[in-house]
């Protein structure tokens, strides 16, 4: 399914790896993928080890993500990846809250 929606510019990957533990990475198994729109929730912050930030994430759709998956992110900017902290569902589509680290 395309979905052009001005609204919603940038591209995403919703997933979540399976089975993962020291002696595998596991299986990604994709929840969505399409259009969707990053923003900042809150503005970057640093600790002694990495820069954060945490991202929403607009889709039109219904994901059925939880804390723990993992998002990628192609906007304007370039490419972000980061582990979903929050999701939230309703009529309009689905609010995911993710942060990205950078080491």
């Amino acid at each position: 399914m395309s979905v052009y929606n001005p609204r919603h510019p940038h591209t995403c990957v919703i997933f979540r790896v399976v089975g993962e533990d020291e002696f595998s990475g596991g299986t990604k198994v994709v929840l969505y993928e399409g259009a969707c729109r990053k923003f900042n929730t809150r503005n970057a912050r640093t600790s002694e080890r990495a820069l954060m930030s945490q991202y929403t994430l607009s889709i039109p759709a219904i994901v059925q993500a939880r804390a723990g998956d993992r998002v990628e992110v192609t906007d304007y900017v370039g490419k972000f990846e980061g582990g979903i902290t929050e999701v939230g569902a309703g009529n309009w589509g689905t609010n995911i809250y993710f942060n990205d680290s950078k080491r």
